[in-house]
């Protein structure tokens, strides 16, 4: 099966988060990062979830875009705790853009299929 981009991006940003969570405050890593890897590992499942089963791929890509939406709320909750400085909020927001676009992009793309004019 064909990679997507989309994993790559997902991916990408999951390994970027696990370098800053590595210096998280020792009092908020367990609650926050481990809230931000669980939140990481459930986008990606359902990319793979909406690759693998095509039937249903809009319903799984409405996961992972909730899941990104809860991802970027957490994201924004540590800058304003100061587990994430603005360099590192930035460049995960970054990822967090593309990753929407591209979701976005895969629901359009399969809902026009849907639709006769």
């Amino acid at each position: 099966m064909k990679e997507i981009p989309l994993y790559g991006s997902v991916y990408k940003l999951i390994l970027s988060m696990e370098g800053f969570i590595k210096n998280f405050p020792k009092d908020l890593k367990p609650t926050y990062g481990d809230s931000l890897r669980n939140t990481g590992i459930e986008l990606l499942k359902y990319v793979c979830l909406a690759q693998n089963f095509p039937q249903d791929r809009v319903i799984y890509l409405n996961h992972a875009l909730s899941y990104l939406e809860t991802y970027k709320i957490m994201v924004r909750l540590c800058h304003d705790l100061r587990c994430l400085n603005d360099s590192q909020t930035s460049e995960i927001d970054l990822g967090i853009l593309d990753i929407d676009k591209q979701i976005n992009g895969w629901i359009n793309k399969t809902t026009e299929n849907f639709f006769i004019y």
